[in-house]
């Protein structure tokens, strides 16, 4: 018997937590047909989300020596959507290391007993840079001067 009482009476909460359950799900379903459209999702392309004065403004802060890295932040973009914008809009990129052209040119100066840190400032890079170009295209570097 008090196994029984026991089983109806589980039985009888859950019943009551189910009532609870179907009036909050009418509530739900009541408020869904009441209440406002959301409004539009934000567009997630570029040329949409900026207008052409916005993206001006960005090159011009570019070309005046700002880097990528500054830009990113203040026109809350990512660094590919600001290298993407300055691509699109033909802007000389700067910090672009050395093209095949200049290094045939950097590896005939090296040969010719020119140093590394030399190139760099002839090509306007890093001399690190030079040096990895050139070793980077099979160029025998020699020994630095003084090193270990």
């Amino acid at each position: 018997m008090v196994a029984v009482l026991g089983r109806c009476a589980r039985e009888h909460r859950l019943s009551k937590e189910l009532q609870k359950v179907q009036r909050l799900l009418r509530s739900v379903d009541l408020d869904r047909h009441t209440a406002p459209p959301l409004p539009p999702r934000p567009s997630f392309k570029l040329t949409q989300r900026l207008s052409p004065a916005v993206i001006g403004q960005l090159i011009i802060d570019y070309e005046a020596g700002r880097t990528i890295d500054e830009l990113v932040p203040q026109y809350t973009l990512s660094h590919g959507s600001v290298v993407r914008l300055l691509h699109e809009h033909g802007v000389a990129m700067r910090n672009q290391g050395l093209s095949a052209e200049q290094i045939a040119q950097a590896a005939q100066l090296y040969r010719s007993g020119l140093s590394v840190a030399k190139i760099g400032k002839l090509f306007e890079v890093d001399g690190t840079t030079a040096w990895t170009a050139l070793k980077r295209a099979g160029i025998q570097m020699r020994p630095r001067r003084g090193g270990r």
